[in-house]
């Protein structure tokens, strides 16, 4: 509620960012109502992305994406470059973001990828999704778009806000595959520090 209200105060907003974990587990009754009264206030300001985290169930944000407000609710679920287009009373421009929502090892299970590579595979294809949307976003960026990129994934060397490193089987995304979309703002969520 902080947030909300502190954002419909800045004269110039252009658009919200959620980088996923929307959710603890599972969203309740009293959770999505909750939401949606939320969403909507943001949506009266500006346009809303909302990326998928790992406590975010499938399917379960979709409804937000339905909702009707003064600007538009995405729920991007799948990896791509969103186009869209920013208040004239922000900046007016186009803004191209390249989402990444959580990713799941079930379509390398499903491809039949030996439990113990997983991690191994999942860096290599995690670095070719984000060579496409890289190259994608820098197409944008030439015809003069805004780029940025909003992602929920953890970063290889990612430590926790106590110092601790991340430790783990989760899917990573390395350093250098991250550095592939250059100098645009970084929204992620999921890392620690």
């Amino acid at each position: 509620d902080y947030v909300i209200a502190a954002g419909g105060q800045i004269p110039h907003l252009a658009a919200w960012l959620f980088p996923g974990d929307v959710n603890h587990a599972g969203m309740t009754i009293e959770n999505r109502n909750a939401l949606v009264d939320r969403f909507l206030q943001m949506a009266d300001v500006a346009p809303v992305i909302i990326v998928p985290g790992n406590h975010d169930l499938p399917g379960d944000l979709d409804v937000f994406g339905k909702l009707r407000g003064r600007w538009p609710i995405y729920v991007v679920t799948t990896p791509q470059i969103l186009k869209v287009p920013l208040p004239p009373e922000g900046t007016g421009e186009m803004a191209a973001i390249a989402c990444l929502p959580y990713p799941s090892k079930a379509g390398l299970v499903a491809v039949g990828t030996p439990h113990d590579q997983l991690n191994t595979a999942a860096v290599h294809a995690l670095d070719v999704l984000c060579m496409d949307l890289a190259a994608q976003l820098e197409a944008a960026r030439v015809v003069g778009h805004i780029v940025l990129f909003l992602g929920h994934i953890n970063v290889a060397g990612a430590i926790a806000s106590t110092g601790q490193p991340q430790i783990g089987q989760e899917l990573e995304l390395g350093s250098a595959s991250l550095a592939r979309f250059g100098a645009c703002f970084k929204g992620l969520n999921h890392i620690h520090k």
